[in-house]
């Protein structure tokens, strides 16, 4: 009876601790909620060490990541450690780093106060990088010439940022003098990093090798690159791994009063962390933490097709811990890969390193704003886990903004234009309009003017070919463009058309002028009814259309003859507006005139030359 009651005891006991423990007021929830003290990064050395609180708040301290090839990201706090370990003050001089991923921003904190070193970054906090913006134009400038320092490379890449991006720098000016056996700089490690490189113009691999040729046959210079799986022209891969096999070896290389540049490109993670998390050594007391993602971070997740979240865990000390499971916003995970972090490379985890451990998440179940993670420990003893991080996964550079124009192309009614972009054509029909949207700059557009029957080209209006008189050509998108194809009746229709009224009707553009029709009356009515008249006409036939023809490819000729037909016309309305009579007064003159010019010349003819 009393075992009994006493197995009662203490089964009441255990249920009322479980109820306490996890329970919404419980002691154990305090604990874990309690924000950690403050604690400067990395100040001793001796074990891991992290702000508690940064710019997330209460939700946590967001962290910029360089993304890997496989595996872990890297976080700034560790490549500070590996900073620290390999390249130490007392044999690099000066130190120079030039972050130009996504989240550049959120990484120079953890280098603030760091003797001699300099930081510049493509990007402030919570901002990706654009590729071809600040990147390229930083990584042409970064080389060693008399008199070029680290601000000309700032300033390089200020001058080429791509919209969005709002860069930044700290520290001293560090100089890019050429190196001397006898001056500042005696020797100089330069280290390329990118964890997923990206081949496309003017991107990772391009910066790479610019870097490398800019440096390339300098005394007492080497180029490290780390990148990829370490193949296509990278030294090493772009892991955790093999980034810290890259600076032990510059470690063991360099001098003292040497210099070290380390360049990072390509893409960049983000996480949002909290430190200093106890957990229970029972899956039955999890330990309950949430973790707010920024609007800016969220955005960018859920605008990448391929980036893979994940949340990682910290725990320092040599031996593995065991855990569980974790959930995130009620979804459970069980799969998770154990990473040894062997920060001084002596193949063992030492106390002052430790193991991080990374579950991947489905994009799906985060949010914006609070996550709630439940971490649960089948650890032997209560732990106190360094840093939990949810991570946005490697996001990609963006490209560079592309700027578009749009193109409006008209014809008049005797033509039909067609357009090319980009091998897909656009017809453009009599007398009709166009407009073509969304041209990227720099493209090149072909216009074909194509005549309707009878009617030729004129000419183009409208920049940038305002004038241009050739049916065919081809214009390159700088802006927005408005252009219009002329078309006119062809020269030898509109004479046919004008019944052999070739200058005049050259003069005036159009068969149908009034001018013509009462110059065309004329000739019917007066000139062709006498033989003096027959004459003219066929010698203007004959003489004319070469005139005609040059006042038609002269159009500032026209004005000039329309004002030396004026006489002509006046007098043709004269003599067409005048009633039988006059008319045949006129013929009479006409015809009067014509004898005695005959005579005249008949009389000529017959005397000879004469001589004085």
């Amino acid at each position: 009876m009393r075992k009994r009651a006493r197995n009662v005891s203490m089964t009441l006991a255990l249920v009322f601790l479980c109820m306490l423990m996890i329970g919404p007021n419980n002691v154990f929830a305090q604990i874990v909620n309690t924000p950690a003290t403050n604690v400067d990064p990395i100040v001793d050395g001796s074990r891991f060490s992290f702000a508690s609180e940064g710019e997330g708040g209460d939700g946590g301290e967001l962290h910029g990541t360089l993304c890997t090839s496989s595996g872990p990201s890297i976080f700034d706090f560790e490549l500070r450690r590996m900073l620290d370990e390999f390249i130490p003050l007392s044999q690099a001089n000066s130190t120079l780093l030039v972050f130009t991923q996504c989240y550049g921003g959120d990484t120079i904190d953890y280098f603030k106060g760091r003797d001699g070193t300099t930081v510049l970054s493509a990007t402030n906090t919570c901002e990706k990088a654009t590729y071809d913006g600040y990147d390229w134009d930083a990584a042409k400038a970064l080389k060693p010439i008399t008199g070029w320092t680290s601000d000309k490379v700032h300033k390089a890449g200020v001058n080429g940022k791509a919209d969005g991006e709002t860069p930044q720098k700290q520290g001293p000016v560090a100089s890019l003098e050429p190196t001397d056996p006898a001056g500042e700089i005696k020797s100089r490690e330069v280290l390329v990093y990118a964890g997923q490189p990206d081949s496309g113009e003017h991107r990772d691999v391009d910066q790479r090798n610019i870097i490398v040729n800019n440096f390339g046959g300098q005394p007492d210079t080497k180029v490290t690159t780390v990148g990829g799986d370490g193949t296509g022209g990278w030294d090493h891969p772009g892991t955790k791994d093999g980034l810290l096999d890259a600076l032990r070896d510059i470690g063991e290389r360099m001098n003292e009063n040497e210099q070290f540049i380390l360049f990072v490109t390509g893409h960049g993670d983000k996480h949002i962390s909290k430190t200093n998390i106890p957990v229970a050594p029972c899956p039955c007391l999890p330990a309950e933490v949430s973790l707010n993602i920024p609007p800016e971070m969220y955005h960018d997740m859920i605008l990448d097709p391929s980036n893979q979240p994940d949340f990682c865990i910290f725990n320092s000390g040599p031996e593995e811990i065991s855990l569980h499971s974790i959930s995130v916003n009620k979804m459970p995970y069980l799969n998770y890969t154990a990473y040894p972090l062997d920060y001084n490379g002596n193949g063992i985890v030492d106390e002052d390193e430790g193991f991080e451990y990374v579950f991947l998440i489905d994009e799906e179940i985060l949010l914006q704003g609070e996550n709630h993670i439940t971490i649960h420990s089948i650890h032997p003893v209560w732990i106190t886990l360094t840093l939990i991080g949810l991570g946005s996964g490697a996001i990609a550079k963006g490209a560079p903004p592309v700027v578009q124009y749009s193109l409006t192309i008209s014809s008049t009614a005797e033509g039909s234009v067609t357009t090319t972009v980009n091998e897909e054509e656009t017809m453009i029909g009599l007398g009709e309009t166009e407009t073509i949207s969304n041209i990227p700059a720099g493209t090149g557009v072909d216009l074909v003017a194509s005549p309707d029957a009878g009617y030729e080209f004129v000419e183009w209006v409208g920049e940038p070919i305002d004038g241009l008189t050739n049916p065919v050509t081809t214009i390159t998108m700088q802006g927005d463009y408005e252009i219009t194809a002329n078309f006119e009746e062809a020269f030898e229709e509109a004479f046919e058309e004008a019944n052999g009224c070739f200058i005049a009707t050259a003069a005036y553009g159009t068969p149908m002028a009034k001018e013509i029709q009462i110059l065309r009356e004329f000739r019917d009515g007066y000139l062709l009814t006498n033989p003096v008249g027959q004459v003219f006409v066929d010698f203007y036939y004959r003489v004319s259309p070469p005139m005609a023809q040059f006042i038609t490819e002269h159009p500032s000729l026209k004005p000039i003859v329309r004002a030396g037909l004026l006489p002509a016309v006046v007098m043709s309305i004269v003599a067409v507006n005048t009633t039988p009579t006059e008319k045949t007064a006129i013929i009479g003159l006409l015809a009067l005139v014509s004898v005695a010019l005959a005579v005249w010349a008949t009389r000529r003819r017959g005397r000879g030359p004469e001589y004085t």
